[in-house]
């Protein structure tokens, strides 16, 4: 919905900004409270990428080619799930 409003880039420039001072101010967090919010934070600015993701690459590239993007993606992401396999064979 703040997509819509004020575009993909701009909030994905807000997220990064917000996530920047989150980090930066994490280590005076004190109490409980204030260490809640600072993980509800980095976890709104994480969630942010993979919803705003999808629609910048059909802005930028096309419906046709989000497809080929997200397919390509995915199947680098399960990659993942073989790595020792990948780690340990030499041949």
């Amino acid at each position: 919905m703040l997509c819509d409003k004020m575009g993909g880039l701009k909030e994905l420039s807000l997220s990064f900004m917000l996530s920047i001072a989150n980090i930066m101010l994490f280590p005076h967090y004190t109490s409980h409270i204030s260490l809640i919010i600072g993980m509800a934070t980095a976890g709104l600015c994480y969630g942010t990428l993979p919803a705003v993701f999808p629609s910048l690459t059909a802005g930028f590239c096309g419906l046709k080619n989000t497809v080929q993007t997200m397919v390509s993606l995915t199947q680098q992401g399960c990659q993942w799930f073989h790595w020792p396999s990948y780690l340990c064979s030499c041949c």
